[in-house]
């Protein structure tokens, strides 16, 4: 795989070339910072411009013309990394040649998601209210789902509690208790800061030819000279004097412990690498310390686990137990992690 890194207006172009693969991937990321006043707002924004353009006005339109480029596919997502909001436009398609008569499809495809982007099906300059609501109502119902999901609705609270006054307790999905107060102009808002001061980066992996990529980046995307990208590392954080422990009950048969350590050990350190030998010895599969004591050994969970997030410094072990069984299980796993 050879990789190139280059700037073409203002947009970091990162290329992998590779014959490796039969398709190409193409993902263009607008990164900015990440705010809790628009947490719902770049949590909203990638579904409703994937929901039509001026020339597809509707994501059956779109859905055709992807589906005419040999099943093309785009996906979009917003998420957090350190102290960003990163909203991603990821698309994966046929190399051509590969198909009869080898069609040049990489150029109509990366169009096509350059008018999702900068031309979306708009009414006087403003998102469709209908389609507004319409995303508005799915990512509520996705968010309520959470409720249902023990383990994700066990997280979201743990994250609320142990980062209660950092940017980390929101997630990148969309916060329920503030999406009413999300409007058209918020919305708006927020395009325009994506378009025009967010950094964008491009990145294409495949078996492609760098000079006509390099074309047409330039014809159909732009970045921004203004635009600044905040820390990559989320260093937000506070002293810890004592372990807290927080308690919630519900009508459940099991129950669903949370541990958080704050390591201090980031991706820039020196301690990483030791650090991420440390998780996956500790508890990443179910050869895992943490699996064969508490789970094998103890009896004690149904499931445990233990997650590294560099980004932030943190070490969470997670497990599912018996009603009545959590102070001992929180116990035991204290004892295993004081074995290292």
């Amino acid at each position: 795989m050879k990789a190139t890194n280059k700037t073409i207006q203002d947009i970091n172009v990162h290329y992998h070339k590779t014959t490796q693969f039969k398709t190409v991937f193409f993902s263009v990321k607008f990164i900015g910072r990440f705010l809790p006043e628009t947490v719902n707002a770049r949590a909203l924004l990638p579904d409703l411009l994937l929901s039509g353009t001026r020339r597809f006005p509707s994501k059956l339109q779109i859905q055709k013309e992807l589906n005419r480029l040999y099943g093309t596919d785009i996906q979009v997502h917003t998420s957090k990394m350190g102290l960003n909001s990163v909203i991603s436009f990821d698309m994966t398609l046929v190399n051509g040649e590969f198909l009869p008569g080898k069609p040049q499809l990489l150029e109509e495809a990366v169009q096509l998601l350059s008018e999702v982007i900068y031309h979306p099906k708009r009414i006087r300059n403003r998102f469709r209210k209908n389609r507004f609501d319409e995303e508005k109502r799915q990512l509520r119902e996705e968010l309520e789902a959470d409720y249902h999901d023990k383990v994700s609705y066990a997280f979201s609270r743990f994250r609320k509690q142990m980062f209660q006054d950092e940017l980390y307790r929101y997630s990148a999905n969309g916060d329920l208790e503030s999406l009413e107060e999300v409007t058209l102009e918020r919305i708006e808002d927020c395009y325009q800061t994506m378009c025009f001061s967010d950094q964008v980066q491009i990145y294409v992996a495949g078996d492609f030819d760098e000079k006509l990529c390099d074309h047409w980046i330039a014809r159909y995307f732009f970045g921004s000279k203004k635009a600044k990208i905040s820390d990559w590392l989320d260093r937000e954080t506070r002293p810890v004097t004592a372990m807290r422990d927080i308690e919630e009950f519900g009508d459940l048969n099991q129950s669903r412990i949370i541990v958080g350590f704050r390591s201090g050990i980031e991706s820039a350190d020196n301690l990483y690498y030791p650090m991420s030998l440390f998780n996956t010895l500790l508890g990443e599969s179910d050869q895992a310390k943490l699996f064969l004591k508490i789970r094998e050994e103890y009896q004690l969970s149904y499931d445990i686990s233990s997650v590294y997030v560099p980004n932030k410094g943190v070490l969470m072990v997670m497990a599912g137990v018996d009603n009545n069984k959590e102070e001992e299980t929180i116990a035991k796993i204290l004892e295993v992690i004081e074995s290292f």
